[in-house]
């Protein structure tokens, strides 16, 4: 009885560690997959570091549907998350996380206002049915967005497009409470495109 015991406490502790290290192997693919699902076009994620502090997402690419003709809608050169690795695997387990920061550094937004709806119209309305989404919930005490700049092409600019002077910092306003990471992801987005204006 014993030797079974043994052997199936092996066997299960092989498995976790299998699947556990199959998730950390593929993390940005997993990671692009469930943005694209939010966002209903593509998303490509380089690479994402982990450390004993942060977790810091790499060259964050969103892709226009194909209907618009500017390519790519987003792109983030780094995206940090201080939250350590524990709270990002007790996330999974239903703890709630305190994220002390979101830091969004350098990113870039197309908005093609060459449709009767905007590229980033149609990204807000793939969004909203997720927000009453009822996975876990996140805290987040802080967002802040620097260096962000703004391309915008329209009817009257033709094949051209126009570049607006690049934003230092945006901080994004949550309610102190906490949301679900699809909520998190509207706000950040509807907010951002209000800095545009």
């Amino acid at each position: 009885m014993k030797k079974w015991l043994i052997f199936f406490s092996t066997f299960l502790f092989a498995i976790v560690v299998s699947f556990t290290s199959y998730l950390y192997l593929y993390r940005a693919e997993f990671t692009a997959q469930a943005l694209s699902r939010l966002y209903g076009t593509p998303v490509q994620i380089a690479n994402i570091r982990v450390t004993g502090k942060d977790i810091e997402l790499q060259r964050l690419v969103l892709y226009n549907p194909p209907e618009y003709t500017m390519q790519p809608a987003l792109t983030i050169k780094r995206v940090m998350l201080k939250m350590t690795p524990l709270q990002a695997v007790g996330y999974f387990f239903g703890i709630t996380p305190n994220i002390r920061r979101i830091e969004i550094i350098d990113s870039t937004i197309a908005i093609d206002e060459t449709h009767p709806e905007t590229n980033w119209n149609t990204f807000l309305s793939n969004l909203k049915p997720h927000t009453a989404s009822t996975s876990h919930l996140c805290v987040v005490k802080s967002i802040i967005l620097r260096d962000t700049s703004f391309q915008i092409k329209n009817k009257s600019l033709h094949q051209h497009t126009e570049k607006l002077p690049s934003i230092y910092e945006i901080e994004i306003e949550l309610p102190n409470a906490p949301l679900t990471p699809e909520t998190i992801i509207y706000e950040i987005t509807k907010q951002t495109l209000k800095s545009a204006c």
